[in-house]
């Protein structure tokens, strides 16, 4: 049951992981659009079934760098307008 438990688990967080992960694909949440130094900015021209399917491929390690980076960059952005 343990096994099971932890299973269900990693499959919910690696859901959530692609669910943000598939938000992130569609624009910047820090400035709009589609920046050329973004790391997504070749995915955000594909289509959503096509972006899908690429996050799919991604590890889980991948789709938590993805997340953090964004995260960063947000902060970075928001840091950079307050002053």
């Amino acid at each position: 049951m343990s096994n099971l438990s932890s299973s269900a688990s990693r499959s919910l967080r690696r859901s959530r992981l692609q669910s943000l992960a598939f938000d992130l694909t569609k624009r910047c949440p820090a400035l709009g659009g589609n920046p050329g130094d973004c790391p997504l900015f070749g995915v955000r021209q594909l289509t959503p079934a096509r972006r899908r399917r690429w996050l799919e491929g991604l590890t889980d390690e991948d789709l938590r760098y993805l997340s953090l980076y964004h995260q960063l960059c947000y902060q970075e952005l928001g840091a950079g307008r307050a002053g």
